[in-house]
């Protein structure tokens, strides 16, 4: 989809708003395109995918984020 080719766009606008369409359209099939903008260097993008991965309402969109074994990212 055009809202799945904004997410490595170089451009956080753009990233920003692929996300905010897949918060509005939300499927478990966009959450692994999803989990690498939780370490954007850009607030409004990480907002932006934390609403998206949460409105899919998903388990893997939580078991998919780096920590969420209980262990920290690294």
């Amino acid at each position: 989809s055009l809202a799945g080719l904004a997410l490595p766009q170089p451009w956080p606008d753009l990233r920003r708003m692929g996300a905010d369409y897949f918060q509005r359209h939300p499927s478990a099939d966009w959450i692994p395109a999803l989990l690498p903008l939780l370490d954007d260097p850009q607030p409004q993008v990480q907002l932006a995918a934390i609403a998206a991965l949460g409105a899919t309402g998903h388990p893997s969109a939580i078991d998919g984020w780096p920590g969420a074994d209980g262990q920290s990212p690294g």
